[in-house]
């Protein structure tokens, strides 16, 4: 664990039983703490480590401390009614650009940094009709007819035959 304040190391011990004593020792010795702890595990179901985390979350509320956690899983459904459950969809090609250009934007003259997204269409042909197929961020193919994108060099289509 780190503070985030002074980029110190605060705790040695990695694993969550370690992170979630040393958050209820700091919580016991002063009030209105924040910590934030990221892909937390085995607490998606009725665990001993989501009851104990179940128990921290309580002695957090009762001092004023704030416990954030960032995950891909999901939570317990009893630790989550202690609190509040957000979803973020993931950033666009745009803002993952961003970041890693605000990210290393520093060491540019350092050294050298090229950025290239793949960036191809896929359109399917079928019955003379050329379709073009996007893949949203929740892994649903959207098709739509393909009149107004012109096929480039590196695209992929597909023909789909009725045999």
């Amino acid at each position: 664990m780190f503070d985030l304040t002074s980029n110190n190391l605060v705790n040695e011990d990695k694993s969550i039983v370690g992170a979630l004593d040393f958050i209820s020792q700091q919580i016991t010795q002063r009030q209105n703490l924040t910590f934030i702890l990221t892909e937390v595990t085995d607490i998606q179901d009725d665990t001993i480590t989501a009851r104990h985390f179940l128990d921290l979350v309580t002695l957090a509320e009762e001092r004023g401390a704030t416990i954030i956690v960032i995950s891909n899983n999901s939570i317990w459904k009893q630790l989550q009614r202690l609190g509040m459950s957000l979803s973020l969809d993931l950033p666009e090609e745009d803002e993952i650009y961003q970041i890693i250009k605000e990210s290393i934007e520093p060491y540019q003259n350092s050294i050298t940094i090229s950025l290239q997204f793949a960036r191809y269409n896929v359109f399917l042909h079928w019955k003379n009709h050329l379709f073009n197929a996007i893949m949203t961020k929740y892994n649903q193919i959207v098709v739509s007819p393909s009149s107004e994108i012109p096929i480039g060099p590196n695209d992929i289509v597909i023909t789909i035959s009725e045999e």
